[in-house]
């Protein structure tokens, strides 16, 4: 009798666990999730609401191929082992040709390949005739990385208020953060 209580209350809890609970998630990417910016904050939240551990790596003017190249990324996949990642990459690279940048975003996804769950996430549309690499970038990632792709210009809109310079201010990278939250749950369990 106390054995079938102890399995009941085993998988009652069981459910009632995230299944973020307990996994290891990087967020790599340039400013956009910088020190302060609200899609970090955001994120980090949410993730850690749902019992995860969150890490932040970030790079003023970060790119694919700068992250490719960096040995402290490759250290700390290796040493962290984190089972997610989500990478906000493409804005520093919108003047890049496509095929150079499918190069270097499958430079990057090679480091990525350990990751259990890889996320996307695409800037929004801040530098004025870019919209043509933006979706060059979703077809990049799409062809050259395993990570699911969030289109930032399909799902957000961003009003000259809500940005500064090329930055997102903090308040509206939260509602991008919620999206993007709302995104990666919905039907990407196991993102690959």
């Amino acid at each position: 009798m106390f054995a079938a209580i102890m399995l009941v209350v085993g998988i009652s809890l069981a459910e009632d666990q995230s299944r973020w609970h307990g996994k290891r998630v990087l967020i790599v990417g340039d400013s956009l999730v910088g020190e302060g910016s609200g899609l970090e904050m955001g994120l980090r939240k949410f993730l850690k609401a749902e019992g995860a551990q969150v890490d932040t790596m970030a790079t003023v003017g970060g790119r694919a191929s700068s992250w490719a190249k960096s040995e402290e990324l490759q250290e700390h996949l290796i040493g962290w082992q984190p089972q997610a990642v989500v990478v906000v990459l493409g804005l520093n690279s919108c003047r890049t040709p496509p095929k150079t940048y499918g190069r270097h975003v499958r430079a990057l996804s090679k480091h990525l390949r350990r990751v259990e769950e890889c996320y996307w996430i695409g800037p929004p549309l801040l530098i004025e005739g870019t919209a043509g690499f933006m979706i060059n970038l979703q077809k990049a990632v799409e062809e050259n990385s395993d990570c699911k792709f969030f289109d930032t210009i399909e799902n957000m809109e961003f009003q000259p208020g809500s940005v500064s310079g090329f930055h997102v201010r903090r308040w509206k990278g939260m509602r991008w953060a919620k999206k993007v939250w709302a995104w990666m749950n919905n039907d990407h369990q196991g993102a690959r």
